[in-house]
């Protein structure tokens, strides 16, 4: 039996991987949402459960207008003397493709003694290094900890490729984030858009190893592998032919996963090594022409495959490309197909996978103003501002599948609104949502908006609903190339399948899903395709209706 891949479906890159006994862990990148870096828990590394996030409060992480593609960057997970630390960094301004500076963001730790509890998590320490995708190593040969991270170029003898960067490693003094040591250079990509990032540094037997994405993170990426029997500073030996790049998918253009890259190693406990990595599983409506960057409306997501040793160097899934179908033989279990989520806002806090656009300046939500509830108070912001809009967002996690929920709103002024959308930034997303109208007397209408594939305008189509009284119910149809959004009475009898729902409901439009994907230079390029629940204030005023969502569901296969 071959187990099922991706393992962690959806917007989840850049993933880090420790095992401390039975248990794996696994943190990944959240970029703009919070809460961010979500800490996923497995005994048997495909059944994969989320635990909590290492920055779950505005003190950890305050991201007001920083850009879609923002925010956090690849995290480093690691435990040591019977302490976890995460580390990764916030880029605020990134400005990819203008003439604007990307500034360098100052990388941070934080860290917890229990793991399974996210309220634990301590405050950031800074570090006084500056760069993207920082690693933490703990050398148990001299009981040092080294920072390695990927950084600008000063040196005028480096040679000059792409984003001009490299990467750079200090011993830290983790108890004040300074570096003890001058940074040394280590490792300078000349592939695709000429940068080394996602470094991961681990001692096994004889040989300390160096592993680095290369290439950027389309169609180039890859990953590479280095040694040493000196120690982090090296000098570091590459992995010979055979070896190296580890992963590259781009050597098979006909294979669904393409992208891989930003891996990191883990050991189990009956000595079996495996890697994960983050890959793209392209969705092609035509034969793919050559170079061409296919995107995904899920983003990136995060992939296992199995790693023997050969000569002191890793070999990756037996040098074969990555496929959704798992290694036959591994005994790993395939997890099921099916996947039948629901919140009926119940609890007294949220469960845990719910998320925001960046860091709300103030509590916009509510399950105890009303049983078995979310109430959401719309702010003033509307959903395309660079800011938090009152808007609680889940990732989609499969291709197709059904998205649901109810929702009993009554503006009081005109243009006050309350919906679901598909969302993967304010360039790309379709919503639909009831809306007030009219001055003296306000009355309801549904508005379906969504995203130009030409351009970034934002086009609605309104439906007068004025026999409409009452709840309404939403629905969004997600196939492997759009979306259908539904909307309909909510009736007192809940169909009893998704697709008897959409029986009953009434059709606003669809979209392509190539309106998520499609990329400019600020869009958010590294992220994927959320399901969200929203309210908006009018003209940067409050709303001053409460918009009350009874439940949230999604029915879907995974392939």
């Amino acid at each position: 039996m071959s187990y099922r891949n991706p393992i962690l479906p959806g917007f989840n890159p850049d993933p880090s991987i420790c095992r401390v006994g039975n248990d794996y862990f696994i943190a990944t990148s959240t970029f703009q949402f919070l809460p961010g870096v979500p800490i996923y828990h497995s005994t048997d590394l495909v059944n994969w459960t989320l635990i909590g996030h290492a920055l779950n409060r505005r003190t950890q992480l305050d991201m007001r207008t920083v850009e879609g593609g923002g925010g956090i960057f690849a995290p480093t997970l690691r435990y040591w003397k019977g302490r976890w630390y995460m580390t990764t960094c916030a880029a605020y301004r990134i400005r990819f493709g203008t003439k604007d500076p990307f500034v360098t963001p100052r990388g941070f730790y934080v860290s917890t003694d229990d793991i399974f509890d996210e309220t634990k998590w301590s405050e950031p320490v800074f570090f006084d290094m500056l760069g993207i995708d920082q690693d933490l190593f703990f050398d148990d040969k001299d009981d040092k900890v080294y920072l390695s991270t990927t950084a600008r170029i000063f040196d005028p003898k480096l040679p000059r490729y792409g984003f001009d960067t490299g990467v750079f490693i200090s011993e830290v003094d983790l108890t004040a984030g300074r570096i003890q040591t001058r940074p040394k250079f280590i490792r300078q990509s000349p592939i695709g858009i000429g940068i080394a990032e996602g470094s991961h540094i681990f001692r096994k037997d004889d040989y300390y190893y160096l592993i680095t994405a290369e290439g950027g993170t389309e169609s180039l990426h890859q990953e590479w592998v280095f040694r040493s029997k000196e120690g982090p500073y090296g000098p570091w030996e590459a992995g010979p032919e055979g070896f190296n790049p580890m992963v590259f998918q781009g050597k098979h253009p006909e294979e669904e996963i393409q992208y891989t890259g930003h891996m990191d190693l883990v050991d189990a406990p009956d000595g079996r090594w495996w890697a994960v990595m983050l890959g793209v599983r392209e969705q092609r409506e035509a034969p793919k022409k050559d170079d061409e960057v296919i995107w995904s409306q899920l983003g990136r997501e995060t992939f296992l495959v199995p790693v023997v040793w050969e000569d002191g160097w890793p070999v990756v899934n037996n040098s074969q490309p990555l496929r959704v179908r798992g290694e036959e033989g591994t005994g790993l279990a395939r997890v099921s197909e099916d996947i039948d989520w629901r919140d009926d806002f119940d609890e007294k806090e949220l469960q845990l996978g719910w998320y925001t656009v960046r860091t709300p300046n103030a509590t916009f939500y509510s399950l105890i103003e009303r049983p078995s509830t979310l109430t959401i108070h719309g702010s003033p912001y509307n959903i395309t501002d660079d800011e938090s809009p009152s808007m609680l967002l889940r990732r989609q996690d499969a291709f197709e599948g059904v998205w649901q929920t109810q929702l009993d709103f009554e503006p009081s002024a005109a243009r006050e609104s309350a919906g679901t959308a598909v969302w993967w930034s304010k360039w790309a997303f379709a919503s639909v949502e009831l809306r007030g109208v009219g001055d003296d007397v306000v009355k309801r209408e549904i508005v379906f908006k969504y995203t130009m594939l030409e351009n970034d305008d934002v086009h609605e189509t309104v439906f007068d609903v004025a026999p409409l009284q009452g709840p309404v119910r939403f629905a969004i149809q997600a196939t492997r190339f759009s979306y259908n959004l539904y909307y309909g009475p909510a009736d007192t009898v809940e169909p009893s399948s998704a697709q008897d729902l959409l029986a009953k409901m009434t059709k606003v439009g669809e979209i392509s899903a190539r309106v998520l994907t499609q990329q400019g230079p600020l869009h958010s390029v590294m992220t994927g395709a959320h399901f969200g629940l929203y309210s908006m204030g009018a003209n940067h005023e409050p709303s001053f209706a409460p918009a009350h969502f009874s439940y949230a569901a999604w029915q879907a296969k995974r392939a």
